[in-house]
């Protein structure tokens, strides 16, 4: 069966993460229960495909809501139907090691106007 949908959660990890692989002095773990849902605005009975997946990360609990009979995972992935009045969800934990967010040593000179036009609370983010 061909899938058009797709979900990749692996570019949105490692957008949100930013490291890839825990460094080998880290050994605090931080655990992120995080909720997936899709078929909100898309047409009724489309195909989707999600396949949880991350470097530097485990990824544990995976439980799904909202599956029709039929709908599940299977070889790793959930292949599920969504759309219309249908929304399929799944929940799952991402257990990371906790490292150190090193501030950049050189910063980009619009970057740096940014911050100085910005509040305390905002520049401390943005660094």
């Amino acid at each position: 069966m061909l899938y058009r949908s797709f979900l990749i959660l692996s570019a949105a990890l490692s957008t949100v993460l930013m490291y890839p692989q825990p460094p080998a002095a880290a050994t605090e773990q931080t655990t992120l229960k995080l909720h997936v849902s899709w078929g909100h605005r898309s047409k009724a009975g489309t195909p989707f495909f999600f396949q949880p997946a991350g470097e530097g990360l485990t990824i544990a609990d995976v439980r799904g809501a909202g599956l029709e009979a039929g709908e599940g995972r299977r070889d790793g992935a959930w292949k599920t139907r969504a759309g219309g009045d249908d929304v399929d969800a799944a929940t799952l934990n991402l257990n990371f090691a906790d490292v150190p967010i090193k501030e950049l040593d050189k910063i980009d000179y619009f970057w740096q106007d940014l911050i100085l036009q910005s509040d305390p609370d905002t520049a401390r983010r943005l660094k």
